[in-house]
């Protein structure tokens, strides 16, 4: 090629390259990418933030795992290059400190993995009205929340960091078939966002086949404030079968938001037609877990500690 077409050739080159879009050559140079929070647990959501990006384009984000790349979803950038979103990250994810990169331009972002959030029910089977106490350890400050089959059945109530405990009833109108298993998830929420979760399965099972009622039940005939105690009393038919041992009764109490606490101070004396019980109504100002309300129910739960696997429970009363 002679020294004139090769200096003609250049020229070209250099004024072609004029003429393209350079949105993609600032985005190489300048973009920029964000985790918040930039600390999660395995099952949590982070919101990813992003400019400088190629504009109305599908940004691949992934998560440069210890052992292989793990897709966590896409984003669309705007007009201006900017990306928004939230994304979930899988439940698998062993605690250490990662890189999170959005592509095609391979823009990093560190991500801290903590300990995954844990959940135990005991018991872990048990028909409706079944009373189970739960434990959830590695939390966060922030608020926790149990769900049953997909709704609320505690909470959310503010937690600090590390083990919270406390207990749910197990609904009634769900699932539609007992004898299946059903999923609580404990939900750990920083603000509005889901910092991390857990899952356990709950055997539900048949009610124990022979039914309580309760009844000339007694109370405070004027009410009662929040923290103080009251008693309660009332009749059990038909009579209890077998050992009075075999046998426990709890106080529930129930806010105008539907969550469910036990309330029994003591322990209640049973017959096997009547009960007599401590309660107390409880206070947000002593850390009861329920959300304020000027009024309440009382229920009274039967559980019968000698019927199937973990014992059954049943609410007799409202």
């Amino acid at each position: 090629m002679s020294n004139r077409a090769y200096r003609l050739t250049i020229l070209v080159i250099f004024l072609f390259s004029l003429l393209q879009p350079n949105t993609i050559s600032q985005a190489l140079d300048g973009a920029e990418f964000f985790a918040s929070p930039s600390s999660i647990m395995p099952g949590g959501n982070t919101v990813f933030t992003g400019y400088g990006f190629p504009p109305e384009n599908d940004i691949e984000i992934w998560f440069l795992g210890p052992v292989e790349f793990t897709y966590l979803g896409m984003l669309h950038t705007d007009l201006s290059g900017n990306l928004l979103g939230s994304l979930q990250f899988p439940m698998d994810i062993p605690a250490g400190t990662y890189d999170v990169m959005a592509t095609p331009l391979d823009v990093i972002t560190p991500i801290t993995i903590l300990p995954s959030l844990t959940l135990d029910l005991t018991p872990a089977a048990g028909p409706p009205g079944t009373m189970v106490h739960f434990v959830v350890n590695n939390l966060a400050a922030g608020q926790l929340r149990l769900d049953y089959d997909g709704l609320p059945v505690f909470g959310p109530v503010e937690v600090s960091p590390g083990i919270f405990e406390g207990d749910f009833l197990v609904p009634a109108d769900r699932p539609t078939i007992l004898g299946t298993d059903v999923e609580v998830q404990a939900v750990n929420m920083v603000g509005d966002g889901q910092i991390g979760l857990a899952a356990e399965f709950f055997t539900t099972q048949e009610p124990d086949p022979t039914p309580y009622s309760i009844s000339n039940v007694s109370l405070p005939p004027d009410g009662v404030n929040p923290g103080y105690t009251f008693p309660i009393s009332g009749q059990i038919s038909p009579p209890l079968e077998g050992p009075l041992q075999n046998y426990e009764l709890k106080i529930l109490w129930k806010a105008n938001s539907g969550q469910v606490v036990p309330v029994t101070v003591g322990t209640p004396i049973l017959t096997s037609t009547t009960f007599s019980a401590e309660a107390r109504a409880p206070s947000l100002l002593a850390g009861d877990p329920l959300i304020a309300g000027s009024n309440g129910q009382v229920g009274v739960s039967l559980i019968n500690l000698g019927f199937g696997k973990g014992g059954t429970a049943q609410i007799v009363t409202w």
